[in-house]
């Protein structure tokens, strides 16, 4: 065989092999594809079971818990119960909300990470959500003997956003302030700055180390809590209050000092009612 005749038959060799290999490495990659396809239908379907299983069982679990609630509720507006009896009850009752609330959290976190949490847009009054908030937690607070302060300065008489949700990142902001304060005081501040509603809460509880600032908002981390006994947490309530507050187009921070308290700044976006683009009940789904 000449020279050329030999270089042609390499060349073709070559050429073939390289389609052989470039045959198999597409079939290696189709099968990959159709594991990794399959693969992501049965986490999808997965996490649907589990975010099906959880609503079911919240259902189950937040019927009996609402009447304790009520009842709880009904017994403490009687004045007549006896001091030692209404502390009984107050602590039932605080048990019951820290159910509910937890039961809550699981529900949205679930929904979060199938991409099933919804936003639903409507007029609401500000000033009278966040007075609400400080009123319900104000009874725990002097519970504990903390002072308990609030302060809001004017702001548009209604806006336009899921008020539900901007409710239960005060709850839990509030709720925490309160369990980390074992003496001293929780407040609440709120004003509109630059076209935002900029919500404070601040404590003067045990505060949170420079290097556990970030990681709080993180799911299931939490700041060392234990030099308050008896403080205890899934690690899901700060995680929930960013993905919120992300999804509204806000944000959330904070400034702390170990053993000098701390400072939760909420800042989201100022919509007028009469301004909005949605219609009042429209649902907007978080991704």
């Amino acid at each position: 065989m000449s020279g050329s005749g030999a270089l042609a038959l390499g060349a073709g060799l070559a050429l073939a092999a390289y389609a052989f290999w470039l045959r198999r490495g597409r079939q290696e990659a189709h099968r990959a594809n159709a594991i990794l396809q399959a693969s992501n239908e049965r986490l999808a379907g997965a996490l649907a079971m589990r975010e099906q299983f959880l609503a079911t069982t919240s259902h189950e679990i937040r019927t009996p818990l609402n009447g304790i609630l009520g009842m709880t509720q009904v017994m403490l507006a009687d004045a007549g119960v006896a001091h030692g009896l209404r502390e009984r009850i107050e602590i039932v009752q605080s048990a019951g909300e820290r159910m509910r609330a937890l039961i809550d959290d699981i529900l949205d976190i679930a929904k979060i990470e199938s991409g099933h949490l919804t936003l639903t847009v409507a007029p609401y009054d500000p000033t009278g959500l966040l007075r609400e908030a400080a009123r319900f937690w104000q009874m725990a607070a002097e519970r504990k003997g903390l002072a308990h302060r609030i302060t809001i300065g004017p702001l548009p008489a209604l806006l336009l956003g899921d008020e539900a949700r901007v409710r239960q990142i005060l709850f839990n902001l509030l709720s925490n302030a309160v369990k980390f304060t074992s003496a001293g005081s929780v407040s609440l501040e709120a004003a509109e700055m630059d076209g935002r509603l900029v919500i404070l809460v601040a404590d003067s509880g045990i505060g949170i180390p420079a290097d556990q600032q970030a990681a709080i908002f993180d799911r299931y981390r939490q700041a060392d809590g234990g030099a308050v006994p008896g403080v205890a947490g899934t690690g899901l309530g700060l995680a929930i209050c960013r993905e919120l507050a992300d999804a509204m187009d806000g944000t959330i921070s904070v400034e702390s000092v170990p053993g000098r308290g701390a400072v939760f700044r909420i800042d989201l976006p100022i919509v007028e009612a009469a301004a909005g683009v949605m219609q009042p009940g429209d649902a907007a789904l978080v991704s």
